[in-house]
């Protein structure tokens, strides 16, 4: 009888410390998990930063070509505008200095 108390002892403790180890193995596979999905949530939060980052940076230039296009019409507008004063001027002085040579 005592040898069976012993054995059944035996293998309590058996299955008791199978158990354990199957604990500690998953507490182990669950610690790596977490560090790996925390090393990947870390990454992708820091590509969403530099996709935002890249975005700003992109409107940012998007915002001075539209103002640069903006005043790039408005310079070509006075230019010419200056251009056909230029012209017209010019052919009134051609204009006159020929009626003034035709005239003498």
């Amino acid at each position: 009888m005592e040898r069976n108390i012993g054995d059944q002892l035996n293998k309590a403790f058996e299955a008791y410390r199978k158990v354990s180890i199957e604990k500690d193995n998953a507490k182990k596979e669950l610690q790596k998990m977490t560090e790996y999905y925390e090393r990947y949530t870390q990454e992708l939060q820091k590509q969403i930063e530099d996709q935002q980052r890249l975005i700003s940076e992109l409107e940012a230039k998007l915002s001075a070509a539209s103002q640069t296009s903006g005043l790039n019409k408005h310079a070509l507008t006075l230019h010419a505008s200056w251009d056909f004063d230029h012209i017209s001027n010019t052919c009134i002085l051609f204009y006159s200095l020929n009626f003034l040579h035709f005239d003498s």
